[in-house]
């Protein structure tokens, strides 16, 4: 190497020192790291609509380090969550926040580090779905320069505040999507020969807390039924409902906003119907004994009359007393036999005392 080349080689520290420049192939012994403004964390949130209940759940994030990253960082997160314990929602949506926590991060090699947010986990995917939306995280990490000068043993953290939208720009980050519900109908028959149509049969409805469903939460009652039924069913609780022959009852539906969650259930029991044979969807009823429906599905999913609702069926027939007929046609014929019988027998006794 000329003299010339190495005086050059040797001089570039120098320059750098004064002019402020670093040198993009030099790795400095870093001991000392320090956040812009002491901001260590990169905020996010999470929006849940289509809910009228207090929502329970959590939602968990994967965070994978770019591939191309510069070497150099330890301690870098690699999860995080935002967790709704029992959020009231306004206007039927609730929003939570969480974090990049990059607190006890570690860098030691300048340059700028992406880092791939996607939504991973769900503790009740069936009542509140993953939304598939990916972020990308940046940190940008640069020498400090105190005075115009590059200080080689001092790294400047700044972490992005916004978010980079996978195939977008950057701008602040927010997972969201609509909570699956549902709800179920109740159908009432009253048939058979002696079959009150009239009758308000009393049943216990109760829906039980899990699968999305909490103590306390309210559920819409619609019927058109001249019987005497609530209007909410309270989670976890007995109620008292009534049905008679054509009635129909949706537990669940208010307006288009459907609040049962999907993966739910129900069960309901007949107090009461002495005398009559009962069935719920055509399969034998015992009064006292409770029939459950479990794991609800979408209102659009193909089964939803099948998985939801139920058909309550209650038959009571008389025998017919022996000698009685209880066909009005039979009776008819019977009198007019009688009264043909009548007008012979007239007819002939007029002709013996001619």
């Amino acid at each position: 190497m000329s003299k010339i080349s190495k005086l050059t080689m040797a001089a570039l520290p120098v320059l750098s020192m004064v002019l402020g420049v670093t040198l993009t192939n030099k790795t400095y012994a870093v001991t000392t790291i320090t956040f812009t403004d002491n901001v260590k964390t990169i905020p996010f949130t999470r929006t849940v609509t289509g809910v009228s209940n207090p929502v329970t759940n959590t939602f968990t994030y994967t965070v994978t380090p770019d591939a191309n990253n510069p070497a150099g960082v330890t301690n870098a997160p690699t999860s995080a969550s935002v967790v709704f314990s029992g959020a009231t929602p306004t206007s039927n949506t609730v929003n939570g926040t969480g974090a990049l926590d990059f607190t006890n991060t570690t860098f030691t090699t300048a340059g700028d580090y992406y880092f791939t947010v996607a939504e991973t986990g769900s503790t009740n995917a069936s009542s509140f779905p993953l939304d598939n939306s990916t972020y990308i995280a940046i940190a940008s990490v640069r020498y400090a320069v105190n005075g115009g000068v590059t200080d080689p043993n001092t790294l400047i953290v700044t972490l992005v505040q916004d978010m980079q939208k996978t195939g977008g720009n950057k701008e602040p980050a927010v997972w969201q999507s609509e909570a699956s519900r549902t709800y179920f109908e109740l159908s009432a028959t009253t048939t058979g020969n002696v079959g009150d149509v009239d009758h308000c049969f009393v049943y216990t409805l109760n829906i039980p807390t899990g699968s999305g469903v909490s103590a306390g939460d309210s559920f819409a009652v619609t019927t058109a039924s001249t019987c005497s039924n609530p209007s909410t069913i309270t989670a976890g609780q007995n109620t008292t409902i009534r049905l008679k022959n054509s009635d129909t009852m949706q537990v669940g539906l208010s307006g288009t906003l459907s609040q049962l969650p999907v993966g739910s259930g129900y069960s309901i029991t007949l107090t009461d119907a002495e005398g009559y044979t009962a069935t719920f969807n055509d399969a034998e009823m015992q009064a006292g004994t409770a029939k459950t429906v479990t794991g609800l599905v979408a209102v659009n999913d193909s089964q939803f009359n099948t998985k939801n609702n139920a058909s309550l069926k209650l038959t009571k027939n008389s025998a017919v007393p022996t000698g009685i007929f209880n066909n009005t046609a039979t009776y008819v014929v019977l009198l007019g036999i009688g009264a043909a019988g009548l007008a012979y027998s007239a007819k002939r006794f007029r002709a013996k005392n001619k």
